[in-house]
């Protein structure tokens, strides 16, 4: 198998995670973990993509990293798109990582 016909597999199955590392002042924001497995460690901040059933599609990688940022930051108190809004002009350096699990 190809790693295209891979990739793919794995976002037919929903195998599919996006990490954001963002960068501010020479500062990483990291995430400490509050639930098993490595409760207490720090990681990037990211989670799996969800489907927007109204949409009949997947959150994009980018979605996806934007709005976990925003859940694991700000609990859930700022949008995504208040967010984008927000920092759009600012100096910022983001590294995105998507993974994908071809695990079955």
């Amino acid at each position: 198998m190809s790693i295209e016909e891979a990739i793919a597999e794995a976002q037919a199955a929903n195998r599919v995670a996006s990490f954001i590392v963002p960068l501010r002042d020479e500062k990483i924001f990291l995430t400490e973990r509050v639930k098993d497995p490595y409760k207490g460690f720090y990681c990037m901040t990211g989670g799996r993509r969800i489907f927007h059933p109204n949409e009949n599609r997947y959150e994009t990688p980018e979605e996806t990293a934007l709005r976990e940022f925003c859940e694991e930051k700000y609990s859930g108190r700022v949008l995504p798109e208040q967010l984008q809004r927000k920092y759009v002009n600012q100096q910022h350096s983001v590294s995105l990582d998507i993974f994908y699990n071809f695990k079955k």
